[in-house]
């Protein structure tokens, strides 16, 4: 005993041994703190990687409701781009005539009225990813984290084109004489 004592005391006294011991001691805490700031920087790039996804997601569903005006279309074309972009989805999906909402796993889609304006149709797609804890997990009593985005698309419907010009010089529709065209609900 009296030798362990000896050496704590020339530890003491040794300049080499109290800058050892000290980084001995903050060396873990240390290591521990970069690594939860890695594990939450990984987070965020989930998160932004998600919003991303979500966005695009919805745009689509947005897109295809403007095409055919069918909520079931939409949001099937919503989730499958979400799944397309990595989301998990499920084997079958559940369709909600009565919510006009699509649950697929991890993916939500939701069609309803715009937010700008009740008369515009909108398309909202949640969306999320499950991040497992490596070193969060010896504060935490849970394995994993949900990560989640919400996107966000609204169409304005001011009526579907009659006639789609295509020539890239300018002149794709071309008349002549006194020609008449009856065009309903056209933009």
């Amino acid at each position: 005993m009296t030798s362990f004592a000896n050496a704590l005391r020339q530890l003491e006294s040794s300049r080499r041994g109290s800058i050892a011991i000290l980084v001995a001691i903050t060396m873990p805490v240390l290591l521990m703190v970069v690594g939860m700031g890695i594990e939450v920087t990984y987070w965020t790039v989930v998160s932004l990687e998600l919003q991303r996804t979500a966005d695009v997601a919805a745009i689509a569903g947005a897109l295809e409701y403007a095409l055919g005006r069918d909520a079931q279309r939409a949001a099937t074309a919503s989730a499958s781009l979400a799944e397309i972009n990595g989301v998990v989805g499920a084997m079958s999906r559940t369709w909600s005539a009565a919510s006009q909402t699509l649950t697929d796993n991890l993916i939500t889609v939701q069609v309803g009225a715009g937010i700008r304006d009740s008369n515009n149709f909108g398309v909202e797609t949640t969306v999320a990813e499950i991040v497992p804890l490596y070193l969060t997990k010896l504060m935490s009593s849970s394995s994993s984290i949900t990560v989640t985005a919400i996107g966000w698309s609204e169409v304005r419907f001011e009526g579907q084109p009659c006639i789609i010009a295509l020539d890239p010089s300018g002149q794709g529709v071309t008349a002549q004489g006194s020609p008449t065209l009856n065009l309903t609900d056209c933009s």
